[in-house]
């Protein structure tokens, strides 16, 4: 059963690049849980069962083949998707609005820095990162929100908020490449403050934040890549090369950190972090599949207005002493707060919406764009878990909807 997930995605990845002729956004969703799947069989072959986030299960045939039926549910409204080309874009008229959005995150970057930076420097400087990670994973450390009250502390969480944000300004950062002509350090500028998300991972000294920032500066690179003159595209592959080597270099720290010195080791805690989701829902299949519903993470603008109800799976956890804060792909995290047949339903919404908005598309503006970024990392980040289950990340969302709709505001142009 273990191989089953590998080989159904090799060849759903087969059958995408027979269509489409070359790399896009469907082929590359596909192409993370053919290395998820990978890593997965790792896992079992290498017995590294017990520690890290992954327990030992059984893996029966009915988990197996939902798991892939409901991801693969999740990738075929992109299959159709047009290729983006300068040909078939439309202009943004608003710039003015496009200036503002590039100075507001500066000013957050900013104030970010001086907010948070100190803390950073001392986490990530610290010599006992896996005991300062485990206070934050108990909740004992606030990120250095203590440091402030008042006022300050007010303004310390907006920008927080801004600042998670920032990672949709990779859209922004190809679009200035493509279409405008602005200058390298109004770009590179750009994706300075796209790292924000990363500086919020330093603070609780996180990997996942490092991971999805490059997950989504290749997604959106594979995206824009045909609009793009190829005199450019040198340019962004140096650039991605030196973020990727700083980047790089944090992860190989706070991975020894937290793991070299443990049995597991730095090296098997990567193949289980890349490894684990497949397992870890075939277990909530099996352990967490009870009556009652939490919507916390599920829609946590909604929950945050009218309430939740009571959270079943999280007094499951104990009697059953599963560790559900792991991940578990973003099915398997759906079966954590919905149920099995919760999971397949918000599988199946997904695919109907993102096929009713993508299917529309024939013209790209800035607003159909950004949606299919944020339809993207639905199932894109999924490989791990909900992405937008924080309600920073889904006033993000509607954040970055609302901006991209007055940037179209204006009458636009065909670019040509």
């Amino acid at each position: 059963m273990i191989y089953i997930p590998f080989i159904w995605f090799i060849l759903l990845l087969f059958y995408i690049l027979k269509r489409k002729k070359r790399l896009e956004i469907s082929a590359l969703i596909t192409i993370a849980y053919v290395i998820t799947s990978f890593f997965a069989i790792v896992i079992d072959v290498k017995q590294i069962y017990g520690a890290a986030g992954v327990v030992q299960t059984t893996i029966n045939l009915t988990p197996t083949l939902l798991y892939c039926f409901l991801i693969t549910l999740t990738i075929l409204p992109f299959i159709k998707l047009p290729t983006f080309r300068r040909e078939n874009g439309i202009r943004i008229r608003n710039l003015e609005l496009f200036n503002i959005i590039f100075y507001f995150y500066f000013g957050v970057f900013v104030l970010f820095v001086f907010f948070f930076g100190k803390e950073i420097i001392y986490k990530v400087q610290n010599p006992d990162i896996a005991g300062l990670r485990l206070l934050i994973v108990e909740g004992e450390d606030d990120l250095g929100f203590s440091n402030y009250t008042g006022v300050l502390r007010i303004i310390a969480r907006l920008v927080f908020i801004f600042g998670s944000s920032a990672m949709f300004l990779h859209v922004f950062y190809f679009y200035s490449i493509a279409f405008l002509t602005r200058s390298a350090i109004f770009n590179i500028g750009i994706l300075i403050f796209s790292g924000m998300p990363i500086m919020i991972g330093m603070l609780s000294l996180d990997r996942s934040k490092v991971i999805y920032w490059i997950m989504s500066f290749i997604a959106v690179a594979v995206f824009f890549w045909h609009s793009i003159d190829s005199s450019k595209k040198k340019g962004i592959k140096s650039t991605f090369i030196l973020f990727l080597c700083v980047f790089g270099a944090y992860l190989t720290v706070i991975t020894l950190a937290r793991y070299g010195e443990q049995d597991i080791g730095a090296e098997n805690s990567l193949i289980i972090y890349a490894g684990q989701s497949f397992h870890n829902f075939c277990l909530f299949y099996d352990k967490l599949n009870l009556p009652g519903i939490s919507l916390e993470h599920v829609t946590p603008v909604l929950n945050s207005i009218f309430g939740s109800s009571d959270d079943i799976s999280r007094a499951d956890l104990y009697s059953h002493s599963i560790d559900t804060q792991v991940f578990a792909s973003f099915s398997g995290m759906m079966i954590r707060e919905i149920g099995v047949w919760g999971s397949v339903m918000y599988s199946f919404l997904y695919f109907v919406i993102a096929s009713l908005l993508l299917r529309k598309i024939r013209n790209y503006n800035i607003t159909n764009i950004v949606l299919v970024v944020i339809l993207l990392y639905i199932p894109y980040f999924g490989i791990f878990g909900l992405y937008y289950s924080s309600l920073d990340r889904e006033l993000a969302v509607w954040g970055i909807l609302i901006l991209s709709y007055f940037l179209n505001k204006r009458k636009p142009d065909l670019l040509r």
